[in-house]
């Protein structure tokens, strides 16, 4: 059940950093199709509610930026890591760069999919 949250984050990482419309609509599509099946299977369940704590804190972030004029910076994520943390969640900062090469592979070692 993990292999769908990979692709979920990196485009949540997309929608954070550019504030790409397109790719938030595309992560309350998959949420949506997620709430639809949590009765099927507790692990269901538990992505849907992971997935949906992301992407209402990504339309948050999304508002908030487009309500002050935010234009893209090579500092989202630090941004965010501040903005999420007041949500009482762990920062991005905290799991890695998505983009890192390292977290790629912690992700894989979780998965059972050592190369």
């Amino acid at each position: 059940m993990y292999s769908p949250f990979l692709p979920f984050i990196v485009v949540f990482c997309h929608v954070i950093e550019v504030g790409d419309l397109d790719d938030l609509s595309r992560l309350e599509a998959f949420v949506r199709s997620l709430e639809t099946a949590k009765q099927h299977s507790d692990a269901t369940a538990k992505m849907y509610h992971q997935c949906k704590a992301l992407y209402d804190a990504a339309l948050r972030y999304v508002e908030m930026t487009a309500s002050r004029g935010w234009q893209p910076q090579s500092n989202s994520f630090d941004e965010f890591d501040t903005f999420i943390q007041t949500f009482g969640m762990s920062p991005l900062g905290a799991l890695g760069n998505p983009g890192n090469e390292s977290f790629i592979r912690a992700m894989d070692q979780e998965q059972g999919m050592d190369m």
